[in-house]
């Protein structure tokens, strides 16, 4: 925001604040309930509510990316931020429910890991350094490339996230 949009420093941390603390914590106390009752439709429905949540969040943050809107921006952002973080409740629960109670701590440190790991450190060394390559050849919106390019992630994880709710349901298809 500093960058392409030049925005001053109070107004950006303003607009994260409120798109990924506030809309943050409202998302995954909404979702939280939502995932409950999914959960009471089919054993996959909190992991079909986490393919939504992860595709209306690429959505959104492709949105935020490349809109010159300043206001469509924001509102974009807030909902790329309230769904950002949904898999936190769910997919913990996913997690206690899909795992052997004796591997259930190697379980929860793994997706901690590769969640840290995939978002945290390696997110932002990406796009700076598909930004840096892109640079050459698009140096006006290299970064906005790059970021967008980042956000494509979350596709597959929305195809991950149906596929083994699909799996799930048929698991309790089957048990029946």
């Amino acid at each position: 925001m500093l960058r392409v949009r030049h925005l001053d420093i109070k107004s950006v941390g303003f607009i994260g604040t409120l798109a990924t603390g506030i809309c943050g914590m409202v998302g995954m106390i909404v979702v939280g309930f939502l995932a409950d009752l999914a959960r009471k439709r089919s054993p996959g429905g909190p992991l079909y509510l986490l393919s939504i949540a992860s595709a209306v969040s690429c959505g959104a943050a492709l949105l935020a990316i490349w809109t010159p809107s300043l206001g469509i921006m924001v509102c974009a952002l807030c909902v790329a931020g309230a769904t950002a973080s949904l898999y936190i409740g769910p997919g913990n629960t996913a997690i206690s429910e899909l795992v052997p109670a004796h591997l259930r701590g190697l379980g929860f440190a793994i997706a901690v890991i590769v969640t840290n790991l995939c978002g945290a450190a390696l997110g932002p060394l990406l796009v700076g350094s598909v930004s840096d390559f892109m640079g050459h050849w698009y140096p006006s919106t290299s970064l906005q490339l790059a970021m967008g390019a980042v956000s494509l992630f979350q596709i597959p994880v929305a195809v991950i996230y149906f596929r083994v709710g699909r799996w799930r349901n048929l698991g309790a298809l089957a048990a029946q």
